[in-house]
């Protein structure tokens, strides 16, 4: 068939034009393919420095400005068998630092709803940091889990030496003795937990159990049921909500519920602090160029909470209100004007905060019989 000139312009054009795009992309394609070796070039050179001076990449922040190395003679493989078993505990209050500038740009944001997308957001974050904990109270699967791994201890352990474990005997009596008056009773079949008053056997409900109870019994799930044995446990403002009496206990508690791992707190509990070797304490300060570290050489003076608080917390043990009217109010001791109304005035603000019997008073009481 004979095709008109008039087409057979326009198919030449179509053609031309077709061709000429085709040649775009293929000078495109061997120019983004000749970056791409280049890139790659420059990548295995910054390996092999890397590499020459014992430095692992771990991965850019505060938007790609800077970057995370470690410093390890530790081969690839170990590091990344180690960071598998490192796993981190931290309120939900706290500010993650591994979050994009963006993400924690929600805190401070005035639209609605901007701490439920940090919340959302750091929760996105625990599908690729499985090993993070914002000490959420524990659901009935993570008991029943922390039941059913004890259980399954026990088993191996029957298989291996024909005798059973105790695993499950000591979950049961380690929760026990962490709710004071209360039990805890697993079905038969593990499907179902519940909570019941000691005395009366009368089923509890959440709300029965204290915040402490709950933070508690949260941590030591989260260690029975996700910690593996052998890690590496950073735990940010674990005292929170905890009694006294029980920050206290938490140093012993830890070492009992994951006896194998190894724990890293950051905490201004001095209950804790004075639980612990003075060689195991680091204090975190502030400096003109950023954060410092400290350590002690010997133990503190005293492990009372008063000391702990003065020379290794660096902070007053009394208000500063009392210590300034303590101050005034030995002053006038000094010049023997106790008998004034400005001392009686003080005197009298002083007792809002501390009896008589004090040893602030005990010791004007001592000066003014015996001489100053």
């Amino acid at each position: 068939k004979v095709v008109p000139t008039s087409s057979q312009n326009s198919l030449d054009q179509i053609i031309g034009r077709t061709v000429n795009k085709l040649d775009s992309k293929v000078a495109l394609f061997d120019g983004n393919h000749l970056g791409l070796n280049e890139t790659k070039l420059r990548k295995d050179k910054l390996e092999e420095i890397l590499t020459e001076r014992n430095l692992e990449y771990i991965f850019h922040f505060n938007d790609n400005k800077d970057v995370l190395l470690c410093k390890s003679n530790v081969d690839r493989e170990s590091l990344l068998e180690l960071s598998d078993r490192i796993f981190l505990s931290a309120p939900m209050t706290q500010v993650m630092q591994f979050l994009n500038e963006k993400k924690l740009g929600y805190l401070f944001k005035h639209e609605n709803y901007s701490y439920s997308n940090y919340q959302e957001t750091v929760e996105e974050c625990k599908s690729d940091l499985p090993g993070l904990f914002n000490y959420e109270f524990s659901t009935i699967g993570l008991i029943i889990d922390a039941f059913k791994k004890a259980r399954d201890s026990d088993f191996k352990q029957a298989i291996e030496t024909g005798e059973y474990g105790t695993k499950l005997q000591e979950t049961r009596q380690e929760i026990k003795e962490m709710l004071t008056g209360k039990l805890i009773s697993i079905d038969g079949d593990f499907e179902g937990v519940s909570f019941k008053q000691k005395e009366t056997l009368k089923e509890l409900s959440p709300k029965d159990l204290s915040h402490g109870e709950l933070k508690k019994l949260a941590i030591y799930v989260w260690l029975k049921s996700v910690v593996s044995e052998d890690s590496l446990v950073l735990m940010d403002e674990v005292e929170m909500g905890l009694h006294p009496t029980w920050q206290h206990d938490l140093h012993r508690d830890l070492q009992k519920w994951s006896p194998r791992s190894q724990f890293f707190l950051a905490t201004h509990s001095p209950q804790l602090i004075s639980r612990s070797h003075f060689k195991n304490l680091i204090v975190l300060k502030s400096g003109d160029k950023g954060s410092i570290t400290e350590q002690f050489s010997e133990a503190p003076l005293e492990s009372d909470l008063n000391t702990i608080v003065k020379t290794i917390m660096g902070g007053e043990y009394i208000p500063k209100e009392l210590a300034t009217l303590r101050s005034q109010y030995r002053e006038l001791f000094d010049l023997g004007k106790l008998d004034t109304q400005e001392a009686i005035d003080i005197k009298e603000k002083i007792l809002v905060y501390e009896s008589e019997n004090s040893s602030f008073f005990q010791d004007i009481k001592f000066q003014q019989q015996f001489g100053k």
